[in-house]
């Protein structure tokens, strides 16, 4: 036999010999593979709950939460993380706020909201003393009013109870996300215990363009009506000239009210109208006179109308409509 086909054979021998070692011994169980723990689920930490705490001071109660609360009730509270404080007047929102027990005086940082009422101010920070409610808002957007007049400041001024001064203002009644027209103002003093807002070197804007300055003008903070001058008018033709009307508005009662009109015309002079409205409820009517001491013809020109309704209560469906005028 030759030397190459005893290695075949003894290669065969071993690798039979190997697969008859590894065959498990008939009868007995197959030995099973090891089994893998389950993997651990990483559960987050509990949430810690707010802190809390409530100051009786000699005015109220005031109630402060935070994530975080140090100091002493005594002296003063630094509170950080979602922080509120409540009090029967008024809710302080802010990322940091210290509270001064002392001097009853309130200082937030980073997002801080004022709810006063219906009155709310937002801005990056805020300081002011809770009993006499003097101090400033640096940066605010505000709603105020019960027009839900809103705008934005450079800064507001807490200038006692119910008093704001706002500082390089924009100022309008639009509702959100729509300025078609809006008041610049230097300064704007806002009244709210006589619903009155005072704005100092002032203009205003529709759809942007600049239509009116004045160095002061006075406007409500609510829906009621207010005597003041309304929007000017300008305008001119060849037959008038230049001319502009500047009508002032007279809120005499609920149920009436009158406006008086003067209205300069650089070729035919200054003429004036009147209008004077009521209301009752079974009577309604609209009185109306206009005069002009004319340039180009020579004389005087005058205009007088009355409209009146009447329903008569007592016989249902009967009225009666009365129209009146008269032409120079």
């Amino acid at each position: 036999m030759s030397r190459c086909s005893g290695f075949v054979c003894f290669a065969v021998f071993a690798f039979a010999s190997g697969g008859a070692a590894a065959q498990t011994p008939a009868g007995e169980p197959a030995t099973p593979p090891p089994r893998l723990k389950p993997a651990q689920t990483l559960e987050p930490p509990p949430l810690k709950p707010p802190q809390t705490i409530t100051l009786t001071t000699d005015h109220e109660a005031i109630f402060l939460r935070a994530d975080r609360l140090e100091g002493t009730s005594q002296k003063a509270i630094e509170a950080s993380g979602k922080v509120e404080l409540r009090t029967r007047r008024q809710t302080v929102l802010a990322d940091w706020l210290r509270y001064d027990v002392e001097n009853d005086e309130v200082w937030g940082k980073g997002n801080v909201t004022i709810r006063r009422g219906i009155d709310t101010i937002t801005g990056p920070e805020a300081k002011f003393k809770r009993d006499t409610e003097v101090g400033f808002f640096n940066q605010p957007e505000f709603r105020v009013g019960e027009n839900a007049s809103r705008g934005t400041a450079g800064e507001i001024l807490f200038n006692g109870p119910d008093h704001y001064q706002i500082k390089d203002a924009s100022y309008t009644t639009c509702v959100a996300g729509n300025d078609d027209w809006y008041l610049r103002s230097v300064d704007v003093d806002l009244d709210r215990s006589r619903l009155v807002g005072t704005a100092h070197d002032a203009t205003i804007y529709f759809k942007g363009s600049p239509i009116l300055y004045s160095p002061y003008l006075t406007f409500p903070l609510s829906n009621e009506r207010k005597s003041g001058f309304l929007t000017p008018v300008f305008g001119s033709n060849s037959a008038r000239g230049i001319e502009m009307s500047l009508p002032y508005y007279f809120n005499l009662a609920p149920n009436y009210d009158a406006t008086l009109t003067p209205r300069l015309m650089t070729k035919r002079g200054l003429q004036v109208n009147t209008q004077f409205r009521y209301l009752f409820p079974d009577i309604a009517g609209e009185a109306d006179a206009e005069v002009l001491p004319d340039r180009i013809t020579g004389t005087t020109r005058y205009g007088l109308s009355l409209k009146h309704n009447e329903a008569f209560s007592s016989v249902p469906g009967l009225g009666a409509y009365l129209n009146l005028q008269k032409v120079s």
